[in-house]
């Protein structure tokens, strides 16, 4: 299959704005600002999904992309998904909220039992 490539800046300039982006954590689950600030690397549903995108572009695209595009998404999988999630795994940080799901009076053994398979 030929992948047309007249595209590719314009995705690669889509990469690098969602990269510059101090959090992908939805606001409302960032309240003290500490992502924003670049205090803590969390992950939620919005920042997971924008790892999926990336991800998903980096796998489909492939040497399509420069080497730099390249390179930047996979720093910064790992810097905001990768790393937060295996910190939280074997070490229990950073907090994760969703993982004990305690949250508005809400408890589900289900985020924590997907966790310990990684532990």
């Amino acid at each position: 299959m030929r992948i047309a490539t007249d595209f590719v800046p314009a995705v690669e300039e889509a990469v690098r704005a969602i990269c510059a982006e101090p959090s992908w954590l939805l606001p409302a689950h960032d309240r003290s600002l500490e992502n924003y600030r670049g205090k803590t690397v969390e992950i939620d549903l919005n920042s997971a999904a924008t790892s999926w995108n990336l991800a998903l572009t980096y796998y489909w695209l492939g040497d399509k992309l420069s080497p730099d595009t390249r390179d930047l998404i996979r720093r910064e999988l790992e810097r905001r998904t990768f790393a937060p999630f295996e910190g939280y795994a074997k070490r229990g940080q950073p907090k994760l909220w969703w993982a004990t799901a305690r949250t508005i009076g809400m408890r589900s053994a289900w985020p924590a039992s997907q966790v310990r398979r990684w532990r």
